[in-house]
């Protein structure tokens, strides 16, 4: 019989914490007496089965036919969560069986696994435990400016790949499942080689589309959605620059001076060229989904006596249209500029669009608000049943810091009213590994844990001399990075006013 203090050692190494976990007895195991068994081909079996036994052989060395059986299995079965899962210990605790209860259960339920496993003088330390898990959300991760210098210290494309494959990693072993960043805007052109639009390539396109196709791999591999983001058309001077009938024809005073959008979706021309290097991406990249960011700002393309609807509307029909003609699912985030149009926007367009509530610092989104950031508008879009997300910060840059607690707040605010998943920027690995990790843990099991638990487990990992004050400095860190920002109204409503 386990005494607790055993239980608890083994527990706090899970994160995030399953719904049910029971630990019955812990064995030590030689690495000649372990076997590791897929049950069918399943493709997230077999990727499961292939990760852990790199994990276990690297620790040990390679591994025998039993009689110690761990078995890998996928299945079929209505439970609560996304990507369930089930752990069972074998009969005779002989082995112990993983179960994926839904789609890709069983590859987060390696996860745990290895969690669960460690290693001690050349032999593996394995606890008989039964788990029965599930996630609050489906898509849980974040986006990040392109691949490439901005976010990555390393000039040298290989350096550069192992930092990035680093960041996948820590995700996946997180279970965050999902990376966006950005392909088409931002660093002054294409983050690829267009062959529609050569004009229209960065400066250093080769490399950031080596680091693109290697990355969306390896990304795969580990289980994760890899999106690339046609961001915000804000960002597309470099297209106006080539093309400048496509600019707007109505500047407004803007931040800091006037400004007109670079594209105009009203033009023909604009879904031309879109579709153009939309279909480029996909092609490149074998996406099943595009996604698009809507204008951020009130940027008009036409003086409004001459616009016959929304220019957000016009915009969003646009990337609709692209993606029926392509052949590919939508996913569209909702901006500051779309707010108060987004429930109008999404009856507007067919139900099996998916949508990223990001409406910036207007409604309460993206920021550190201590108020529900669900606004009446997107709860009564879930309630009709449409697939939306929240994007929320998770760290980010200086101008918008996250306090960890409205983290944590907002993410059960958003499970409660029924979103499906949650993304924000975090461009600065491994420098936002403590709120990935907060995400990682409140986004899969909102009520497994509290904050200040997070926290500790949080300074476990990090195989600190003194936990517990370290987790105590994680609290205070985080109560002063939130009264830093309630004096600093550029770090709460940049750019549109004070908490």
């Amino acid at each position: 019989m386990l005494n607790s203090s055993i239980r608890s050692q083994i527990t706090d190494r899970l994160s995030p914490l399953p719904r049910e976990v029971e630990v019955h007895d812990v064995l030590t195991i030689a690495p000649t007496d372990l076997e590791l068994v897929a049950l069918d081909d399943d493709p997230w079996t077999l990727r499961a089965l292939d990760e852990l036994t790199e994990f276990v052989e690297t620790a040990v060395g390679p591994l025998g036919r039993g009689p110690f059986r761990i078995e890998l299995s996928a299945r079929s079965e209505p439970v609560v969560g996304y990507q369930a899962y089930r752990i069972t210990p074998a009969p005779g605790g002989k082995g112990l069986q993983l179960q994926g209860l839904q789609a890709e259960g069983v590859y987060w339920g390696m996860k745990t696994l290895k969690q669960l496993l460690h290693f001690r003088a050349g032999k593996i330390v394995v606890p008989l435990a039964t788990i029965l898990d599930g996630a609050d959300m489906e898509e849980r991760g974040i986006w990040m400016q392109p691949f490439g210098p901005r976010t990555c210290a390393h000039s040298d494309l290989n350096a550069a790949l192992d930092h990035y494959k680093k960041w996948i990693d820590f995700l996946s072993d997180h279970k965050m499942n999902l990376l966006e960043m950005i392909v088409i805007g931002e660093n002054g052109g294409l983050q690829f080689r267009s062959t529609s639009h050569p004009e229209l390539n960065s400066p250093d396109a080769e490399q950031r589309e080596f680091l693109l196709k290697e990355l969306f791999a390896y990304g795969r591999l580990r289980g994760l959605r890899m999106q690339p983001c046609i961001t915000h058309p804000e960002h597309f001077d470099f297209i106006a620059e080539k093309h400048s009938e496509l600019a707007g024809q109505n500047p407004i005073w803007h931040h800091t001076g006037e400004e007109k959008l670079p594209v105009n979706f009203f033009h023909p021309k604009t879904k031309t060229i879109w579709k153009a290097l939309a279909q480029e991406v996909v092609e490149m990249l074998s996406l099943p989904c595009l996604y698009f960011w809507l204008s951020e700002s009130r940027l008009h393309a036409l003086p409004p006596a001459e616009q016959t609807k929304s220019e957000f509307l016009q915009e969003a029909e646009t990337y609709h249209a692209i993606s029926q003609e392509i052949g590919v699912d939508l996913k569209i985030a909702l901006s500051q500029g779309s707010y108060p149009e987004n429930l109008s926007l999404i009856r507007a367009l067919p139900s099996e669009v998916k949508w990223v509530f990001y409406s910036g610092e207007r409604s309460g989104t993206y920021n550190i608000r201590y108020r529900n950031p669900i606004q009446p508008d997107i709860a009564a879009a879930t309630a009709e049943g449409h697939w939306i997300s929240l994007c929320n910060a998770i760290r980010g840059v200086p101008a918008r810091p996250t306090a960890m607690a409205a983290l944590h707040q907002h993410l059960g605010e958003a499970i409660q009213a029924g979103l499906k998943g949650v993304n924000g920027m975090s461009y600065a690995y491994p420098g936002d590994a403590m709120g990935q990790f907060v995400v990682a843990e409140h986004s899969w099991n909102w009520a497994g844990r509290t904050l200040d638990d997070t926290f500790r487990v949080f300074a476990l990992a990090q195989e600190v001399d003194d936990v517990s004050a370290q987790a105590q400095a994680y609290r205070l860190y985080d109560k002063v990075n939130r009264a830093q920002a309630l004096h600093n109204t550029s770090g709460i409503g940049q750019p549109f006013g004070q908490h």
